[in-house]
C-alpha cells in the first residue's frame, strides 16, 4: 500500500519542448517572482524569472553576433546566475555547453577543451589565472569571455 493512497495529490505537471521552452514558460508563469537571490559585493541582488529569460536571450544573441551559434562553449567558475544564463543561452542557440569544474587542473582544462573542439570559454573572475596560463595552448578557442 502506498503512503499516498489515502490522499489525492493536487499539483500541476508542466511539459516543455526544450530547455529554452522551460525558461520561457517559467518566465510567463512566474514573471516578477525571484528566481535567484544572491549576495554580490555585500549587496543582496535578485533576478526574477523574467530577468533570467532576458539574460538567456542576451547570451544567445551575443553568441549569434560573435558567430558562435551551434558551437561548443565551455562555462567554468564560481556559481553565479550568469553561469546559468550562459548554460541556457548556449543551449537556446543550438550550441553544446561544456560545464567544467573550476577546480580541474590546467592540464585537464586544456585537454577537455581541445577534446570537445570548444570555440568559446566563458568564465568567472576566479579563473583569471588559469585562463592566462592556458589560453596560448588553446589556439582553437576564438573567444574568452569573462563574466
Amino acid at each position: 500500500m502506498s503512503i499516498f493512497s489515502s490522499k489525492k495529490l493536487n499539483h500541476t505537471v508542466y511539459t516543455f519542448d526544450s530547455m529554452y521552452d522551460c525558461i520561457k514558460k517559467c518566465a510567463e508563469r512566474y514573471a516578477d517572482n525571484p528566481k535567484y537571490i544572491y549576495i554580490e559585493n555585500k549587496t543582496e541582488k535578485v533576478i526574477t524569472f523574467s530577468g533570467m529569460l532576458e539574460r538567456v536571450n542576451f547570451v544567445a544573441s551575443a553568441l549569434n553576433a560573435l558567430g558562435l551559434l551551434g558551437k561548443f562553449v565551455t562555462v567554468t567558475g564560481d556559481t553565479h546566475p550568469d553561469y546559468f544564463s550562459t548554460e541556457f543561452g548556449v543551449i537556446a542557440s543550438g550550441g553544446v555547453i561544456i560545464p567544467l569544474d573550476k577546480d580541474v587542473n590546467a592540464e585537464q582544462f586544456v585537454g577537455f577543451n581541445k577534446m570537445c573542439d570548444v570555440e568559446c570559454i566563458v568564465y568567472t573572475p576566479s579563473l583569471d589565472k588559469k585562463i592566462a596560463e592556458t589560453c596560448a595552448t588553446l589556439s582553437d578557442v576564438k573567444k574568452f569571455i569573462r563574466i
